[in-house]
Formats: structure tokens, sequence, C-alpha cells
């Protein structure tokens, strides 16, 4: 987790009568975030600077960045792959994170997908998940929390 900036400045108010937040500094949000149930009724906040939360969003998106490495399985191997095949679409890539997950959970995949899952390296001989395999499951699963959250 990317740490944050040092707030801009801050603002606070009573819950009950102030319907509009005022200015206050930033040591006294600070003071009432860092034990809320000592201020019941009365709440605080930092503000940033839209420089502070474009450079926060450059940061966080940067963890989230794919680094491909030696287990990847790249596009022109799936091509290679599927050459000849027909799956009634071309979303090979994800027919392969979906058959993996289910010879990671024991159930069957037909022969077709077996036998490209065995020749780009996913499973072994006995159907199990290679180490490529289980890295293309936990990549699709990490860009599935990216994008949906």
């Amino acid at each position: 987790m990317p740490e944050l900036p040092e707030p801009a400045s801050a603002q606070s108010r009573f819950i009950a009568t102030d319907r509009e937040w005022l200015p206050c500094n930033v040591a006294h949000a600070r003071m009432v975030l860092a034990k809320p149930t000592a201020w019941a009724g009365y709440e605080a906040r930092y503000l940033y600077t839209a420089e502070q939360v474009r450079a926060a969003i450059q940061q966080a998106t940067a963890l989230h960045t794919y680094k491909p490495d030696a287990t990847d399985v790249t596009d022109a191997e799936i091509i290679d792959a599927f050459q000849g095949s027909n799956f009634g679409h071309t979303r090979h890539r994800e027919l392969l994170q979906a058959s993996v997950l289910k010879k990671l959970v024991g159930y069957h995949c037909g022969h077709t997908i077996t036998t490209i899952m065995e020749r780009l390296g996913l499973i072994g001989k006995t159907g199990i998940p290679t180490q490529r395999g289980r890295a293309l499951v936990a990549r699709a699963y990490a860009n599935l929390m990216v994008v949906s959250g």
C-alpha cells in the first residue's frame, strides 16, 4: 500500500449542528482521526491538492502494473497452440485460465484443451497444474481484482 502524502489542509465539523465543513489545522484533524470514539459527534477529514491525488493514484497504479516474467504464456504461444482448433470464439487466454482453474479444483476438461494445456506446460502429464499454470491463474485472479475490486 502506498504511503499517503502529508495533507495540504484539513476540515472538521460537529455532525449534529454543522452542515458545512470548517477549516482546521492538520494536527487537530490527526488528533480527532486517531481516536474517533473519543470525539463522538465530531468528525475531521484531510484535504489534498489535485497534484497529491494524481501522484498517489500513479503510485498505486504502478504497484498493480503487470510485469512479465518467465512463467508467462505469450500471445504468440497461445496463437500457435490454438492453431487449427475451433472453440467457437477467439478468447483463448480466458479459456486457458478457466481450464487450468478447473484442473486446480479437480474438474475434467476436454481432450483438445487438455492437450493444449500440456503442450504449453500449464499442466503435467497427470493433469495437475504446473507452476506455470498456477501463475497463469494467479495473474488472471489478480487482474480480476484490480478491474472489479
